[in-house]
């Protein structure tokens, strides 16, 4: 398979990149950074079924919010000319 190429460029565009970070990984001085252990319980497995947001609870939740935000709004607004009537006259 590897007999059958044409050139020694790379296989992917990246290498150049993951080259980098290997460097930049190897010039650390372990001498000078504090590690520590871990312990991974248990590895990561995928889900049973996709996630997706619960629409019939978002979409409400997200009106309500948006309700309470306007009418803030202009309750601050309105609160605002009044006092600032008030202090002009």
């Amino acid at each position: 398979m590897l007999s059958g190429r044409k050139s020694d460029d790379p296989f992917f565009p990246e290498l150049g990149l993951l080259e980098e970070r290997i460097e930049r990984l190897l010039s650390i001085d372990p001498s000078t950074v504090s590690m520590q252990a871990m312990v991974v319980d248990l590895p990561a497995s995928p889900a049973e079924w996709p996630v997706t947001p619960a629409l019939l609870r978002v979409i409400p939740l997200t009106l309500i919010v948006g309700l309470v935000v306007g009418v803030g709004a202009v309750v601050a607004r309105d609160s605002y000319e009044q006092h600032r009537r008030r202090t002009s006259s």
